[in-house]
């Protein structure tokens, strides 16, 4: 006896988009059968006629239920959307897995993270969704600034556990040196996990930062001269290079700029395990869109670039080197979202997490 049959959809499946019946046993897809088909005892049968039926979808990159530096926030005490609301439009928008961040990020420079032990901190962080969440979820977790040894020396306790994915940082108060970097890669690969990257040439980003402010040019809408394109190609390089060297998988959060989905598709093609990820904002805006009124308010970190380096995205996710498209999920009030107007105050994040599935498969896929 099936569950649950979908009859009369459009079902999107890896060879393409077919008309079909979809027959569903516990919580999985367990029979795909020309119209009409699908017979036998079935508890609910649900008609799709007109609609278009998608396996649910992971996004792999979100911030739930986090605090906002008061810099960006322009007071403290504010956090981003908490689970229930940020699975809720997850589940909406066609998302059944999300996957956030355990570990802690230091706020304003000079903080030191935690350091409890990764499970500890992974455990507290699950306290804060079970039984709020809509949807299934996980955790990468963050190694920021100089990790201590005592920590890099429980990854692999971590990975046995099923926390598989580290989050590092090139740049901000989370900037982990190439020393540290070094051993966590070491770690990471000899226990089969990947590293989630956000990479940009910390010494670049600081010094546009500061000439930007002399020149009086600190203004929001230059975001993408602070985070610019050769900062992506070098740190992408850099990690890259660090990877080979201890045959260590790179997920490359929010890939921005063309320099960085060439620096990808090399690896790839020298049989490198290095993927990159694309945010859907980037998919569609560029840098000339911070000029509109509010045109901020799309804005995520590092920043939107050029339409060269949007359209070198897309064609990214045909070709291959980008590998999955994701938010960055960080979801405030408009209020807080348009509060800064510098390169230093303005916010990051958007709420995405319920129209990326539908923007990529409807300005992606569905037009070829």
């Amino acid at each position: 006896m099936l569950d649950l049959i979908i009859r009369g959809g459009r079902v999107v499946t890896p060879q393409g988009v077919e008309q079909l019946d979809l027959g569903i046993q516990g919580e999985q897809i367990a029979a795909l059968a020309l119209p009409g088909t699908l017979e036998g005892d079935v508890r609910r049968i649900i008609d799709a006629t007109g609609k278009v039926v998608l396996p649910g979808g992971i996004e792999p990159h979100t911030h739930i239920g986090i605090p906002v530096p008061e810099t960006w926030a322009g007071r403290p005490e504010v956090f981003t959307q908490p689970p229930e609301a940020a699975s809720r439009a997850a589940a909406f928008g066609g998302v059944t897995t999300f996957v956030d961040f355990a570990g802690s990020l230091p706020l304003t420079p000079g903080e030191a993270p935690s350091s409890d032990p990764i499970m500890r901190q992974v455990e507290q962080r699950r306290v804060a969704f079970d039984g709020h969440s809509y949807t299934d979820y996980a955790f990468h977790f963050i190694l920021a600034g100089a990790v201590p040894p005592s920590l890099i020396g429980e990854i692999g306790e971590a990975i046995q556990a099923g926390v598989a994915s580290f989050k590092i940082f090139t740049t901000f108060n989370a900037r982990c040196p190439y020393g540290h970097l070094w051993e966590i890669f070491q770690q990471v690969a000899k226990n089969g996990g990947i590293m989630a990257v956000h990479a940009e040439e910390d010494d670049i980003v600081t010094y546009m930062e500061q000439k930007l402010k002399r020149e009086g040019r600190d203004q929001g809408f230059n975001l993408h001269l602070v985070h610019n394109n050769i900062s992506e190609d070098i740190s992408f390089r850099q990690v890259i290079r660090l990877a080979e060297h201890t045959e260590t998988g790179i997920y490359f959060v929010h890939t921005t700029a063309k320099e960085g989905v060439a620096a990808v598709a090399e690896a790839r093609g020298r049989q490198l395990p290095v993927y990159g990820e694309a945010l859907h904002n980037y998919l569609e805006f560029t840098s000339e869109d911070y000029k509109k009124p509010g045109g901020t308010i799309i804005h995520t970190y590092p920043a939107l670039k050029y339409p060269e380096d949007r359209d070198a995205l897309q064609q990214g996710l045909v070709d291959g080197p980008m590998c999955t498209t994701a938010t960055d999920d960080y979801t405030t009030s408009k209020e807080v979202k348009l509060s800064g107007t510098t390169i230093e105050s303005v916010c990051g994040g958007h709420n995405g997490i319920e129209t990326r599935l539908a923007v990529t498969y409807a300005k992606l896929a569905a037009t070829g």
